[in-house]
């Protein structure tokens, strides 16, 4: 069931008033928020945000196959993927994964630690080209932040392919870049609120300059919510860098902020990496009624199964990793394919249950994916 707020009989009166308004008269209506001032709903956007949500819940059914083969798996070739840094859960799980799928259908797989630079980045692909790569994997990463150690792949014939990559269009001297799902993602966040708290909002967001992907969800999140109407508000933003997502001082920035906001009801941190300082700090505020909204699922749900008003967006990490190995082997072969990225699914008290991953798909997705590849042989 969706997280529950205690609400003053008053908000409800308000809230119960407003559905009758709204039934009368169309799309769009006015809310009255806890601090007296007074908001419009665009109501056909919040009906779209909730249809979006209940989409989400569900896992992918089937595996959809590329309408392009890959060609010729080129067996025994050495792969490096490139982390943006092993700490951090979602590259150095795809990086991992990668590796994986390279050695399930023949090839060879090594993972090299970005750690959290571009100068380091730039050091790591250089190294792979010199450890004779057939090919590179950038796993989370930015290459347009390293043009010369991508320049210097491109004129040694190695194929460069970037897994939630956030440069539109894809930087100079890629092959292929597995587009990134964080936009996607902080839109469906923002649709959860929305169809959450009908009747209008207060958010505390963070944001990122310094990254692209993290830069391009927070900006998308916060149109989104905008759409349902000014009912639905960011009361406040603040940077928050990879580098101060843990430890007492992300703790405190999160009680600080719930303490200077008593009336929100939202706390968007981006990237699942927060959690366990939101959940830390929310309850050091004494408000373990506020929700909080986070990318990548799959480090969470054992985090989310001990702690209520816990919600997570986010693309299965397994079939990202074969969409970027897939990309790989068909640029070793000369063959363009289509860009391509794994659906975003969103993980919350409706769908979470007691164990397991509520997203698993319907289908064994290595298996599916290494029959299509050697398919193409």
């Amino acid at each position: 069931m969706t997280p529950i707020r205690p609400k003053p009989v008053a908000a409800l009166a308000a809230g119960t008033l407003l559905a009758l308004t709204l039934t009368a008269c169309g799309s769009s209506g006015a809310s009255t928020d806890s601090d007296g001032t007074s908001g419009s709903v665009d109501k056909a956007a919040v009906d779209a945000a909730a249809a979006a949500v209940t989409a989400a819940r569900e896992p992918v059914a089937t595996f959809t196959p590329p309408t392009v083969s890959a060609g010729p798996i080129p067996t025994g070739d050495l792969v490096s993927v490139v982390t943006a840094l092993n700490a951090a859960p979602l590259p150095y799980d795809v990086a991992n994964l990668s590796v994986e799928a390279l050695e399930s259908v023949g090839m060879k797989g090594v993972v090299l630690d970005g750690k959290g630079s571009p100068a380091t980045w730039d050091a790591a692909v250089r190294t792979a080209l010199n450890n004779n790569s057939s090919a590179i994997i950038m796993s989370a990463s930015e290459p347009s932040l390293i043009p010369e150690a991508a320049k210097a792949a491109a004129d040694q014939g190695v194929p460069f392919t970037t897994v939630f990559g956030c440069e539109t269009p894809k930087p100079d001297n890629v092959s292929m870049e597995v587009p990134a799902t964080r936009e996607e993602e902080g839109k469906l966040l923002a649709d959860w609120v929305m169809q959450d708290s009908p009747e209008g909002a207060e958010v505390i967001m963070q944001t990122n300059s310094q990254f692209f992907c993290l830069a391009g969800e927070a900006a998308a999140f916060k149109a989104e919510l905008a759409k349902g109407g000014s009912a639905f508000k960011v009361v406040e933003e603040s940077e928050a860098t990879p580098a101060d997502q843990a430890g007492a001082a992300a703790v405190q920035k999160v009680s600080g902020a719930l303490r200077k906001h008593p009336d929100a009801d939202y706390f968007f941190a981006m990237q699942a990496d927060w959690a366990p300082a939101f959940v830390q700090g929310r309850k050091s505020a004494g408000r373990d009624d506020v929700t909080g909204l986070f990318a990548d699922s799959k480090w969470v749900l054992d985090l989310m199964r001990e702690n209520d008003n816990l919600v997570a967006a986010g693309p299965s990490i397994e079939a990202s990793a074969w969409i970027g190995v897939y990309a790989t082997i068909a640029a070793l072969n000369g063959i363009e394919v289509p860009a391509m990225a794994a659906p975003v699914q969103l993980v919350d008290s409706e769908n979470i249950g007691t164990s397991g991953d509520p997203l698993e798909p319907g289908y064994d997705q290595a298996a599916e994916w290494k029959s299509f590849l050697e398919s193409g042989s």
